[in-house]
C-alpha cells in the first residue's frame, strides 16, 4: 500500500478511530486518508469481541497510512476491562505486526519498554501518555519521578550494542 512508515513531518493530522468492529476500523482508516489525515489512532479498546491475533493482522495488513495503536484500560480512561498482561501482550503483538506507533500509559511504560529492550529490531515508536487530572496534590512530583525513571530506561535502551 505504498510507503506508510514513520512520518518525518513535525506537525501531523491524527484522526482517532473508535469503531466497534475491525471492518469499521479498516473502512474508517481509508476514509481518514482520503480526508487528509497523516496517521490514525486506532482505539482497540472500542472494538467489540477483539481478538488480537486475528484482528491486528487484518488492521495492520490494510493500513493505508501510519497507525498509532492504543488499547486503553479503564484505569487510564479507556474501555478495556481485562487482564493487564493480555493487554500489554496485544500491544507487543501490534508492534511485531507493523504498527508505526504504540501508545502506552506512563504507569506501565517501564514494564512495556523492558520487553522492548529484548526485541530491539522493531522500528515502531513508543508514545508514553499520562492522563493529567488537575487539582491532585503531588501529581507533579510523581510525573517528574516517573519521567526520570523512564528517561533512564530509554537511555539504557538507546545505548545497547
Amino acid at each position: 500500500m505504498g510507503d506508510v512508515g514513520i512520518l518525518k513531518k513535525k506537525t501531523m493530522i491524527c484522526t482517532p478511530l473508535m469503531g466497534q468492529s475491525v471492518e469499521q476500523m479498516v473502512s474508517e482508516m481509508k476514509k481518514a486518508k482520503m480526508e487528509g489525515a497523516d496517521l490514525v489512532e486506532m482505539r482497540l479498546d472500542y472494538i467489540n469481541d477483539f481478538h488480537p491475533q486475528r484482528d491486528l493482522q487484518i488492521i495492520l495488513r490494510n493500513k493505508p497510512l501510519p497507525v498509532m495503536i492504543v488499547y486503553r484500560p479503564k484505569w487510564g480512561g479507556g474501555q478495556y476491562d481485562g487482564d493487564e498482561h493480555s493487554r500489554l501482550e496485544a500491544l507487543h503483538l501490534a508492534e511485531e505486526l507493523g504498527a508505526d506507533y504504540i501508545d502506552i500509559e506512563l504507569k506501565v511504560a517501564s514494564i512495556f519498554m523492558g520487553k522492548q529492550k529484548m526485541d530491539q529490531h522493531s522500528i515502531c515508536k513508543t508514545i508514553v501518555s499520562y492522563e493529567w487530572i488537575w487539582g491532585k496534590r503531588g501529581e507533579n512530583i510523581v510525573v517528574k519521578k516517573k519521567r526520570n525513571e523512564l528517561k533512564k530506561d530509554m537511555d539504557e535502551f538507546t545505548h545497547l550494542p
